[in-house]
């Protein structure tokens, strides 16, 4: 049930996004959307759009594909895009230098720890010291709500403690199934997909 809510629940956001015009209007409206290949929102869409959950609110969801966040970001601020997915910090960012950006949560999950449990890294605790494999760069979400996390449990500054190794969510998999990495943090959907061996847990 949390998945289908997870993967369901931007549908809430576009139709709200909507919903001042929709009330007075009976003829199906159309979003633009901003959408990064391979990314959370896409199969998020993809299963909307499956579902036909779009139609069912008359919203007609006009997908601007894109290469990367940074393009979908550009997209929105250019006015090319009405809605794109992004995190509150850029958001918090953007609101702080004066643009009139919203944001909703849409999204149960966002990233996952994952440890060898015969491994060092039991806890949050334990990353002092180890490898951690990080999918995006150092400025994505699920980084800084960890470090914040860490440092609520431990008192100390995580960046300071780890050798970060960032790279694109395939390699970060890849650097913990091969030893490189104590733990990886990575996108929830690159964990939920892939086929980890029996060892892996969350340790998040």
């Amino acid at each position: 049930m949390a998945n289908v809510t997870r993967r369901m629940a931007i549908a809430w956001i576009l139709a709200g996004a909507l919903a001042s015009t929709q009330a007075f209007a009976q003829e199906e409206m159309s979003i633009r959307l901003a959408l990064q290949e391979g990314g959370t929102a896409a199969w998020e869409i993809a299963a909307i759009q499956a579902a036909g959950l779009d139609k069912a609110h008359q919203i007609s969801i006009d997908i601007r594909s894109v290469a990367d966040s940074r393009a979908t970001q550009i997209a929105l601020q250019a006015g090319e895009v009405e809605v794109m997915l992004s995190d509150f910090v850029w958001v918090s960012q953007q609101r702080h230098q004066g643009a009139d950006f919203t944001f909703v949560p849409h999204s149960l999950a966002v990233g996952g720890l994952m440890a060898d449990p015969k491994g060092p890294v039991k806890s949050v605790g334990d990353l002092a010291g180890a490898t951690l494999g990080v999918a995006g760069g150092a400025g994505g979400q699920s980084y800084i709500v960890l470090q914040a996390y860490f440092a609520a449990q431990t008192g100390q500054s995580l960046p300071g403690l780890i050798s970060a190794e960032f790279g694109p969510p395939p390699l970060v998999n890849e650097m913990l199934i091969g030893g490189q990495a104590q733990a990886a943090l990575n996108f929830w959907h690159f964990n939920a997909r892939r086929n980890w061996p029996e060892w892996c847990r969350s340790s998040a």
